[in-house]
């Protein structure tokens, strides 16, 4: 890993640290059905299964994976337009931050964070 991946990492993990992630389980199920239910799908560079019902400690467990990639690994995705793994990386990883801040304001019920969802997903 290369010390700009390892210090972006780093700054990373600790910012999806710091996301107090305080719904109950059965609130995380409620919110990923509702969001299921219109076909909610966060946008992503590289794949990310289940994330509407991924925790904290998932989020943090798939952030330090990412993060442990072997550049030839990240190749496999063949993302265009991106000039280096280290980019890849960098971009998932704000884009991770990004969902998972929303997911939890989702979570945590604030009418703001619904109307964000509501403006991609209704019709004008």
């Amino acid at each position: 890993m290369t010390k700009n991946r390892a210090d972006f990492c780093e700054s990373a993990v600790s910012s999806l640290q710091e996301i107090d992630d305080a719904a109950d389980a059965a609130r995380a199920d409620h919110v990923a059905s509702d969001l299921e239910r219109i076909t909610y799908e966060p946008l992503f560079l590289l794949p990310i299964d289940g994330f509407l019902r991924m925790r904290k400690d998932d989020i943090l467990r798939y952030a330090r994976e990412l993060c442990e990639l072997a550049d030839t690994e990240i190749a496999k995705f063949s993302i265009r337009n991106i000039e280096s793994p280290e980019k890849v990386i960098e971009t998932q990883l704000r884009m991770l931050l990004r969902n998972f801040q929303l997911l939890v304001r989702l979570r945590n019920d604030e009418p703001e964070a619904w109307d964000e969802i509501h403006e991609l997903y209704e019709d004008d």
